[in-house]
């Protein structure tokens, strides 16, 4: 599963031993090599559509079933979840997927907006982001950072339950 989880130490031995075996070599190389390969892949600034949805949560027996209906919407629409957090849903284009164009992403959030009604909030918008591993090696994950992560946040809580807002 790498990048997110650390190679096991046995694993490393294996390596060594086959870059000894089969390739001229020094242990220094060797070494060098097998350093570089456990090093987390950077990150990379690209730009892409982002999508928050806030499922009402002053009732917690209907925040799993209104999640659900959040996932089965963006799988239906091929964008990715990046994160689901209690009620908060973040949900991006596809790590890689150049050029989509914003109607996708109107047709998700009609889509979102249709199938929860009153039940949530979603802020949605096309944003420059940093994406790839974030963390360090003995705890990554994959994922994208925003700017101004907070401000959109702050505007999505004091939205309404049914509003739809561009951040």
């Amino acid at each position: 599963m790498w990048p997110f989880r650390r190679r096991q130490p046995d694993l490393d031995e294996a390596l060594r031993q086959v870059l000894t075996a089969y390739a001229d070599l020094t242990p220094k190389e060797v070494k060098a090599a097998l350093s570089a390969a456990s090093g987390l892949p950077k990150t990379q600034l690209d730009v892409g559509d982002i999508v928050l949805v806030m499922v009402r949560d002053d009732e917690l027996s209907l925040i799993p079933s209104l999640l659900t209906k959040v996932t089965d919407c963006v799988l239906e629409n091929s964008f990715c979840i990046e994160a689901i957090m209690s009620s908060l849903v973040l949900i991006s284009t596809h790590p890689g997927e150049k050029g989509a164009p914003e109607a996708r992403r109107f047709e998700l959030v009609d889509r979102l907006r249709q199938t929860l009604a009153g039940d949530a909030k979603i802020a949605h918008g096309r944003k420059e982001r940093l994406r790839g591993t974030l963390g360090s090696e003995g705890r990554s994950a994959w994922g994208s950072c925003l700017p101004y992560f907070g401000k959109a946040l702050s505007a999505l809580e004091r939205a309404n339950l049914g509003e739809v807002i561009d951040i």
